[in-house]
């Protein structure tokens, strides 16, 4: 789960922070996986109850220690 807090910056809404930088690595991975939907083990784990997930292994992003996992659905 991500919370976005906005800081004003030059007229436009600017988004910083580890959340934040977690889903745009996210992004990329679903790019380079060819998945249209990525779910991190977090967000899989507030959703399950409502989305049929299917797991698409665990995966490192740059600048997060580990490998973290992923789901698609």
């Amino acid at each position: 789960m991500v919370a976005i807090g906005g800081v004003p910056s030059m007229g436009e809404e600017s988004l910083m922070g580890k959340d934040v930088n977690f889903v745009f690595r996210m992004e990329k991975l679903a790019g380079s996986l060819g998945i249209s939907f990525l779910a991190s083990e977090a967000g899989q784990a507030r959703l399950k109850s409502q989305v049929t997930f299917t797991p698409v292994g665990a995966h490192e992003l740059k600048g997060f220690e580990g490998k973290h996992e992923f789901f698609s659905c």
